[in-house]
């Protein structure tokens, strides 16, 4: 096909568009876009950028809810996007005659597909956890100053104390007020009884087992410590935030550094043990058992260092006795034997030893299981524990003699539920942690009694609140690892095309079609106002319209042909938008 071409010059090149102003537009928006995204994952992974607590909470409860919410979002901004892509870079469609280009919108789709899935992530929040410090004090066993007050006695020999004997105490403090007893053992023994059947509970695996002090629940075993903080006892809380702009919140956890009271104790069987009874009494009663008797025993423990006498009333059914005695008076290590009578008699003879020791402590507590949670650090000397401590032991072996036996011992045995006796439960081993746990529950009375007493001596409590937030904070490395690529291949391509499009002055067409006839005359045109047809070498222009213009079908889309010389010169589309005319000739 021979086309025969006219060309009106113009003097000038044609006016400037208005084509920079909108790109700078478009590339600015879409560059600020992606920025906007870089920033927000930076700013969140440096601190925390979070919701309203009631929000937030709202989300938790409504998951669903907020799946749809960030989907949306990340779409919404995905297609935002994508739509100045297409504006500002006039990407076509599917079209049949270009496979490549229709590929490359392909192309553009998997972006976006992308694109929504990373802006999503990206903004889909999650649990943050907030912490914030907090201090305080609490009474110091092993203050020096203490233990001159404890050790110091009135005229009458008595120890100075604001409340001595057993009582049932009302204490009052500018945090509140409470009411305990201030001898635990003999007024609640069923208590200091759940203290050791909960902490043997826990040693054979028990995950539910709790002990609780005043209005607090301990799990397992209280450790020694006064439940402090916003979870413990209110009257002796002195705990705060380090910052006074922190605030409380309906759900929280927090750990405390206290000081608790523990033991270190062995159990081991004895072929014999140093205990002796003799029955001086048999009585019949009507609240004994079975029989209705009931018996006044005398019960001898004669070792070295180790000596008493003492007489009770037990059940006929039998007993377990108890013999404590402390070897050195001036080392506070105890020796504790039991000796099984009668209906215990399938129970061996066991010699435990017990020292008691202050420890450190990490105590937590969470609003989710509303119990406190006393681990050991650290164990410290057995020099600064109360002299009065594992008379508890004693106390509760005694008071819990019942006209059925020893309420203390069956209890333990109560845990044994293996029936053929081959399981996991070992009486020793279950002893052991039962007085373990008493002393620790007497521990923990003691620090209650002491501090109501204003006993001198105080140690520094520091800690940690923690409440769960939504919001963003170092959870979307994915999100940006997604992003990134594709941001950068989105800002190269803004700032080239910004800067051809600012180079033209005119917009850039990229439609350009080999076999459309406007097309190719378009081309033709643009080519001879650039010199490409070398049309300034013709004398007449009648020559000029006997050049022939032909499709290829190679990389060169068209080739001009000299009809004089013969000579072929390629080209393709310009940047230079022409006026042009022309005639068609066949």
């Amino acid at each position: 096909m021979v086309v025969g071409v006219g060309f009106a010059q113009s003097a000038s090149r044609k006016q400037m568009t208005n084509a920079p102003l909108w790109y700078l537009v478009y590339n600015f928006h879409i560059i600020l876009l992606c920025l906007l995204a870089i920033v927000f994952w930076v700013l969140g992974s440096r601190a925390p950028l979070l919701y309203s607590y009631d929000f937030g909470q709202w989300l938790l409860a409504s998951p669903k809810i907020g799946t749809i919410i960030w989907t949306a979002c990340g779409t919404i901004i995905a297609a935002v996007l994508l739509f100045l892509l297409k504006l500002a870079y006039k990407q076509p469609l599917f079209e049949r005659n270009r496979p490549w280009l229709s590929g490359f919108t392909t192309i553009n789709w998997l972006v976006a597909l992308l694109l929504t899935t990373a802006f999503t992530t990206l903004l889909t929040p999650t649990k943050v956890a907030i912490t914030e410090p907090l201090v305080g004090n609490e009474l110091d066993f092993t203050a020096p100053v203490f233990w001159k007050w404890y050790n110091t006695r009135e005229s009458n020999g008595k120890p100075r104390r604001k409340v001595y004997g057993c009582m049932r105490y009302t204490y009052t403090s500018p945090t509140g007020a409470i009411t305990f007893p201030t001898c635990p053992i003999p007024d609640d023994p069923v208590a200091a009884i759940s203290a050791g059947v909960a902490a043997a509970q826990e040693s054979l695996g028990a995950q539910d087992t709790s002990v609780r002090i005043v209005d607090s629940l301990f799990k397992g075993s209280t450790g020694g410590v006064l439940p402090m903080g916003p979870g413990g006892v209110t009257a002796f809380n002195n705990i705060r935030f380090r910052s006074w702009g922190s605030v409380h919140y309906p759900q929280y956890n927090y750990s405390l550094s206290q000081q608790g009271l523990s033991a270190r104790i062995s159990c081991k069987e004895t072929p014999e043990t140093p205990i002796s009874t003799k029955v001086l009494q048999t009585v019949n009663v009507t609240n004994g058992p079975v029989d209705g008797q009931m018996q006044v025993v005398e019960f001898s423990t004669e070792k070295r260092f180790c000596g008493s006498k003492a007489t009770w009333v037990v059940s006929a059914l039998g007993i377990v006795a108890p013999s404590l005695c402390q070897p050195d008076p001036k080392v506070k290590k105890y020796n504790l034997h039991l000796a099984p009578y009668r209906k215990y008699k399938q129970l061996p003879n066991l010699d435990c030893s017990i020292e008691p020791i202050i420890t450190k402590n990490l105590v937590t507590y969470s609003t989710t299981t509303g119990l406190f949670n006393s681990r050991v650090l650290e164990s410290l000397d057995s020099l600064f524990v109360p002299n009065e401590t594992v008379d508890a032991v004693s106390s509760l072996f005694k008071i819990s003699l019942t006209s059925w036996g020893s309420g203390f011992i069956d209890s333990i045995l109560s845990l044994n539920t293996s029936g053929d006796g081959h399981g996991t439960f070992s009486y020793p081993a279950a002893l052991e942690a039962a007085l373990k746990g008493i002393i620790e529950y007497e521990g923990t009375q003691l620090r209650m009694y002491y501090a109501a007493n204003e006993a001198p001596g105080r140690s520094d409590v520091n800690g940690t609140y923690q409440v769960s937030r939504i919001g963003y904070h170092q959870t979307q490395p994915t999100a940006l690892l997604i992003l990134l690529p594709l941001i950068l291949y989105v800002l190269v391509v803004s700032w080239w095309f910004t800067w051809v499009g600012l180079r033209t002055g005119s917009e850039i067409n990229d439609a350009f079609d080999p076999t459309n006839s406007t097309a190719l005359i378009t081309a033709a045109a643009s080519g001879a106002a650039g010199g490409r047809l070398r049309l300034q070498t013709f004398e007449r222009l009648d020559v000029a319209q006997e050049s022939k213009i032909k499709y290829t079908g190679k990389a060169e889309l068209v080739m001009v042909e000299d009809s004089e010389t013969g000579d072929a010169t390629p080209f393709g589309p310009f940047d230079v938008e022409t006026s042009y005319k022309a005639d068609y000739c066949r």
